[in-house]
């Protein structure tokens, strides 16, 4: 829905309702952990880049020539989260 205008895309109106619900479902779940949990204030900023990435890759699959095959796209969605997710467990000596 962002990316929507920056690529020519219409985006209707029930689309950014649809965002601006999800965004206030997102901050009310988030506040309301946020003062009861112990964690790490950054561990509240990684879903926030977890979509802004799907943005950036939904914005370069929509400007690429090509379409590859839905598996082909899956694969490397999964390849790439799983070495992003696995630099992270390493540096946090979480590698289990």
């Amino acid at each position: 829905t962002l990316v929507g205008p920056l690529l020519g895309l219409r985006v209707r109106g029930a689309q950014w309702a649809g965002l601006a619900l999800g965004a206030v479902g997102v901050v009310l779940v988030v506040r309301s952990q946020a003062g009861a949990a112990d964690a790490d204030p950054v561990a509240y900023l990684l879903p926030a880049a977890a979509m802004a990435c799907l943005v950036a890759g939904t914005f370069l699959e929509r400007r690429s020539h090509g379409r590859p095959p839905v598996l082909v796209t899956l694969t490397v969605h999964v390849v790439v989260t799983a070495v992003a997710l696995l630099v992270a467990a390493v540096a946090t000596g979480t590698l289990v």
